[in-house]
């Protein structure tokens, strides 16, 4: 057994780790340029090095829906 340094452990945990890559997110339907009416599913791929915890869709500057499954998408 050896000794525990309690007060670097506490130090350690409460570290903020700072994310600075931006996440990659592209449409995957429907497709670029395409002209679409009426009622539709719109889906999206995410990656980032650190994970990515869900995907928020918005029209207009309103939310539609958030997902937090991939393939993410909204109908």
């Amino acid at each position: 057994f050896g000794r525990i340094n309690a007060e670097r452990a506490v130090q350690f945990a409460k570290q903020t780790l700072t994310d600075t890559t931006a996440p990659q997110v592209s449409f995957s339907s429907p497709g670029a340029g395409a002209t679409v009416s009426g009622s539709i599913t719109i889906s999206a791929n995410a990656s980032d090095n650190v994970g990515v915890a869900s995907i928020s869709f918005y029209l207009d500057g309103a939310l539609l829906a958030s997902d937090s499954t991939a393939p993410y998408s909204v109908s």
